[in-house]
């Protein structure tokens, strides 16, 4: 390398600045790229404030998971062949096969063993981890508690919306789109598993939670490392967690994907109890560890007086 040549050969831009294609598609990019609606809580966040592409495909988003997710949704379930998912974790789930996904496809009820789709399987095996408990709570502090009640009241229907919410996944024998709300947050896993290694991905998104804003995006921290540990390519935005992973074989795909459903029960509520890094870094080593029953964070029972 020769450093006078490097300072001698023009720059990019310098060569493209007066080429009038590289002038269009950057005027172009300006009513494309930028994000002007941030905040879907933010009474601004109007139709008639988006002002480029990237505003109306975010603000379509948005406004189409609120559709699906609207208290009204039973029914748009009675035609449409969803069947729900009777099982003993706390998912209100409906699903829809587009072929060879579950047993029998158009019953309104199905059992966990009538579910044939792999990437589908492979999170439920990681949901129903011995160690992984549903039904009691990690311990908050005070700061914590007060952060979740300020949070219901700001919002007087998040609490029903949030805990009641249905969550929907369509399958196939080698795919799996799950949305589900869980508690306060909001998940999304897109995910193809087959023998064919270039075709097999896992997409992974994470967002919200009951606590404050330090605490989610806290959360949001442990989980892009626990995730990158993983092998995933991850982004953080605040609260929310979108992560990738491509090309790994059936047998890494469907473990990761276990992995994932691990996870996300691992980490259901721990906004509520992060309440430093210290915390969060004990909780990533407890993950990398295979410790996941937290029972360090649970409440633990007082013993009667002697």
């Amino acid at each position: 390398m020769v450093p006078e040549l490097l300072e001698q050969r023009p720059r990019p831009d310098e060569k493209l600045r007066d080429n009038p294609l590289f002038q269009k598609l950057s005027r172009i990019l300006k009513k494309a790229a930028p994000l002007n609606l941030l905040d879907p809580e933010n009474p601004e966040f109007q139709a008639a404030r988006c002002r480029t592409f990237h505003d109306i495909t975010r603000f379509a988003h948005e406004k189409s998971m609120d559709a699906m997710f609207a208290l009204g949704v039973d029914q748009s379930l009675e035609s449409c062949g969803c069947s729900r998912l009777r099982t003993d974790l706390p998912l209100n789930l409906f699903v829809l096969d587009l072929g060879g996904g579950l047993r029998v496809r158009g019953q309104a009820w199905v059992m966990e063993d009538d579910i044939v789709s792999r990437p589908f399987k492979a999170l439920l095996r990681g949901f129903h981890h011995p160690q992984v408990t549903w039904a009691g709570q990690v311990a908050p502090d005070l700061k914590g508690f007060i952060s979740v009640f300020a949070n219901t009241m700001y919002d007087m229907g998040k609490a029903e919306k949030g805990l009641s919410g249905k969550s929907f996944a369509v399958v196939s024998d080698n795919y799996l789109n799950l949305n589900s709300r869980l508690g306060y947050h909001f998940a999304i896993l897109d995910a193809y598993v087959s023998e064919e290694r270039n075709d097999n991905y896992i997409s992974f998104q994470f967002k919200g939670g009951a606590a404050g804003v330090e605490r989610r995006e806290r959360r949001a921290r442990l989980l892009s490392d626990i995730l990158d540990d993983l092998g995933f390519k991850v982004q953080v935005t605040g609260d929310m967690v979108r992560a990738r992973m491509v090309k790994y074989s059936l047998l890494e795909t469907e473990q990761t994907l276990e992995l994932v459903g691990l996870l996300s029960a691992f980490a259901r509520q721990l906004d509520l109890a992060l309440t430093s890094e210290t915390v969060a870094a004990r909780c990533f080593q407890a993950f990398k560890e295979a410790d996941y029953s937290l029972s360090f964070l649970r409440p633990q029972p007082v013993s009667g007086k002697q």
